[in-house]
């Protein structure tokens, strides 16, 4: 420690010792910065228990996390509602996740939009996108999409990405705001530069789709890619369907197996019939085998592509025994699971049939 630096914390401990809050506060920051943990934890507790809101809300950061002490989520709690009663924005939203989550307390919902909203009104950047989230989903709190507007607008022009994002949903849906694609399209932008998987995923498809701006399948398939990458398994299966088509990139079989396989390992529905699709299309039996194990359960729990697939592999024998009576079965079930497809394959197979 040069001298100058050995000074300044002799001078903060002088202070701290005459029961100077903040000089016991920024003492504390000294030492956890320096790993010395328990005097952090010591300093911070003598700051907190004189009423200084900030070591307060510190404190109960230290007991949430264990730092300096064992951890304690009531304690925590506890010296959260302190800070938060003297209006520290920071300590009301930790205290509104807290009760939202069950940390240190039974869930309370009436007590988490309490103190989310008290947050949001303070400035509160990421509560005021958790209020917006509330009144976009309609979970938390009864949906209420001019709010959800006004929450998320808050957020997004102080930068928050999953604000920026919600209220380019809001513009793109026409909920709260009237229908605006070009400005979905800007709020997409802002998230997705800063790296948010899901405005990615979003200006990727407004891309392909040309809603709000010109159709540009490469620029689709750049962030399709950034969000794969990220582990969205929609931009996962989104990437496979333009390897396979060869839209934005060049066709790659290969490439398509490996982001359906990518997406169908996270457990995505879509990925997991995509992938099947591609292995029926082979001509490897093991591979056929894969298709049916990987479809079966699929359709058992109701998912009208599943069917469509298992449709496909009775038509043609390929991976089962072919079956005339299973292949209609399978297009049944998906038509009248809502599949918009199924009726057009269910009739092209009856046309074969008819031909032969």
């Amino acid at each position: 420690m040069i001298e100058t630096e050995k000074t300044q914390e002799e001078g903060l401990l002088a202070k701290a010792n005459a029961g100077d809050t903040d000089a016991q506060l920024m003492l504390a920051i000294v030492y956890e910065n320096r790993g010395e943990d328990a005097k952090a934890f010591e300093w911070t507790k003598k700051s907190a228990e004189k009423g200084n809101q900030y070591a307060q809300c510190k404190l109960g950061t230290m007991y949430a996390e264990g730092i300096g002490t064992r951890p304690n989520d009531r304690q925590a709690l506890s010296w959260y509602l302190k800070a938060a009663d003297q209006g520290l924005p920071d300590a009301m939203f930790f205290a509104a996740s807290a009760y939202q989550y069950g940390m240190g307390v039974k869930e309370n919902k009436d007590a988490a939009v309490k103190w989310y909203m008290a947050a949001a009104e303070a400035g509160h950047v990421e509560a005021q996108c958790a209020v917006a989230s509330f009144y976009h989903a309609g979970e938390v709190l009864e949906e209420n999409p001019d709010e959800a507007f006004k929450w998320y607008k808050k957020a997004a022009e102080q930068g928050h990405a999953d604000a920026q994002l919600g209220l380019g949903e809001l513009y793109a849906d026409g909920r709260g705001v009237e229908a605006n694609a070009k400005e979905a399209v800007a709020w997409f932008l802002k998230a997705a530069e800063q790296g948010n998987a899901a405005a990615q995923e979003s200006l990727a498809w407004m891309y392909q789709e040309g809603r709000g701006v010109r159709k540009n399948a490469k620029k689709a398939y750049q962030w399709y890619l950034m969000a794969a990458e990220q582990g969205e398994p929609e931009a996962q299966v989104a990437l496979g369907h333009m390897y396979v088509e060869g839209r934005g990139v060049a066709k790659d079989t290969a490439k398509a197996i490996e982001w359906y396989e990518k997406a169908a390992r996270q457990g995505s529905e879509d990925g997991k019939v995509c992938l099947a699709m591609q292995y029926i299309l082979t001509e490897d039996p093991k591979a056929h085998k894969k298709a049916f194990q990987l479809c079966m359960p699929l359709a058992k729990g109701g998912s009208s592509l599943a069917m469509c697939a298992l449709g496909i592999m009775y038509a043609d024998g390929v991976g089962v025994p072919q079956s005339d009576k299973l292949a209609r079965k399978y297009f049944q079930q998906a038509i009248d699971a809502g599949n918009p497809d199924a009726a057009a394959m269910l009739a092209e197979f009856e046309a074969a049939l008819g031909k032969a």
